[in-house]
């Protein structure tokens, strides 16, 4: 009878490990999303910096700076080794919208301004005990100032 109670618990225990394991890696996962967005928002932001410093100093804005600031959504895919090598699939989509419409998805204005620039990146764990596809989503937004010609 010992023995089976103790049999019991340590089943108990092997659950709980298991499920443990599933939350760290899909913690992890998270965590590399906000990473990405974070380095597509710096990098929408340097250009934009970039661009009002092009402007105010009478310099022609570099075409790079508007790429995170028109009225197409800028997708890009990263690829990292998740839990076990497998690997997980981020897409990652930007859009910008001028901050006095939020919600509007416009082109921003030709002399520039402020736009809210959103980012949405998105993947799949199969995490689910049905061994199905998991969606996950992190969106984050980032208001920057930018300049055209």
């Amino acid at each position: 009878m010992a023995a089976f109670i103790m049999a019991v618990g340590l089943l108990g225990l092997a659950m709980l490990q298991t499920y443990s394991m599933r939350a760290q890696a899909g913690s992890s996962n998270q965590g590399v999303a906000v990473q990405l967005g974070e380095q597509i928002l710096d990098e929408a932001e340097n250009l934009g910096r970039n661009s009002v410093m092009c402007a105010h100093n009478g310099f022609t804005v570099p075409a790079p700076a508007t790429n995170y600031l028109g009225a197409a959504p800028v997708v890009q895919t990263f690829t990292n080794t998740g839990v076990a090598g497998a690997p997980v699939f981020f897409t990652a989509t930007s859009t910008a919208t001028l901050a006095a419409s939020p919600g509007v998805v416009t082109a921003v204005s030709q002399i520039g301004g402020i736009a809210m620039v959103q980012v949405v990146v998105s993947w799949s764990e199969t995490l689910s005990t049905t061994g199905g596809a998991l969606p996950r989503t992190v969106t984050l937004y980032r208001r920057i100032e930018y300049a055209t010609n």
